[in-house]
């Protein structure tokens, strides 16, 4: 089980609001722009994504964000955090306008008491044209680390639309500050937390042998007690010869290969963190194909720690 610290800003008027039930419409897409600012204790945030797939609801639909309301919500890669905004429901000065033609249909918020405590949205638009733009001054995720990439969520009503800032698209990462433009949806599958926080490849975790040995998928004999090549064969095991074990020694594969982890205990085999930088330096890794790997390698001793072991 992953071990993350959330941090949310929602009220509890709003909690069937931030995670989605399974009912929900997911939409992957592009991310236009996302940029993240908190300097001398001032923060903004400003999302735009522009994406044929974003989904303008009909007014007075249950999806209607006047009626149903808006969060975004941000999910760091680098601290598990999940930082939530919110647009309330209603209609009037400080709330939502809509704009209906029998071609278009533009929803448009802004909340002219918005704070930088609260999680206050100040300004929302959403219309037909494929684009989607929130700004906020309130304050959300911690100032001081770097985020690596930065998952964002749009949920108002049964609808959850979703981009990932990630690897290119990542143009500045420093503490407070992260910028990122052009993130394409790639092969984003949905938007669920595990997925946007990066403890799930784009593609969803879904438990799947990677790595193939011997004479099929692994099973659940497999195991470093089995004590020819053939038996581990049987099994789908992996016969490793190594300087400590230069007559063999049975490998098995994992079910859950490239999940991110912070721990020994979030993977079957072990974690292991990226060779980039220091040991030290890195808070997350991914799970190993297999349950043993005999190789020098970054790997977690603990929650949010990494340290470098040379394993034979």
């Amino acid at each position: 089980m992953f071990a993350w610290k959330r941090m949310t800003l929602a009220v509890s008027a709003l909690a069937g609001l931030l995670h989605g039930s399974a009912s929900a419409a997911d939409h992957p897409v592009d991310g236009q722009q996302l940029a993240w600012r908190w300097r001398n204790d001032k923060a903004s945030l400003n999302v735009q994504l522009k994406d044929a797939a974003i989904p303008i609801p009909a007014p007075g639909s249950a999806d209607d964000p006047a009626i149903a309301g808006l969060t975004l919500e941000l999910f760091s890669h680098a601290t598990g955090e999940v930082a939530t905004y919110r647009a309330l429901p209603g209609s009037g000065q400080n709330s939502w306008r809509v704009r209906s033609t029998p071609s278009a249909v533009a929803y448009g918020y802004r909340n002219g008491t918005a704070s930088e405590f609260g999680g206050d949205i100040q300004t929302v638009t959403l219309r037909t044209g494929a684009v989607a733009k929130v700004r906020s001054k309130a304050f959300g995720l911690s100032d001081t680390p770097a985020h690596g990439a930065i998952g964002v969520r749009l949920t108002y009503g049964s609808e959850r639309v979703c981009a990932l800032f990630d690897g290119a698209a990542v143009r500045r990462d420093v503490p407070g500050l992260f910028v990122a433009r052009n993130a394409d949806a790639g092969d984003l599958a949905s938007c669920d937390d595990s997925v946007l926080l990066g403890e799930c490849p784009p593609s969803g975790c879904v438990p799947e042998q990677k790595v193939f040995c011997g004479d099929g998928p692994v099973t659940a004999s497999c195991s470093t007690a089995l004590s020819t090549e053939a038996a581990c064969a049987q099994e789908g095991g992996c016969w490793d010869v190594t300087p400590f074990h230069p007559s063999g020694l049975c490998n098995c594969p994992t079910l859950d290969a490239e999940r991110r982890c912070t721990a020994p205990w979030d993977c079957e085999g072990l974690c292991v963190a990226p060779e980039s930088g220091t040991c030290e330096a890195q808070v997350a890794g991914r799970c190993s194909g297999t349950r043993a790997v005999y190789s020098c390698i970054c790997l977690a001793w603990g929650e949010g720690g990494f340290y470098f072991q040379c394993i034979d």
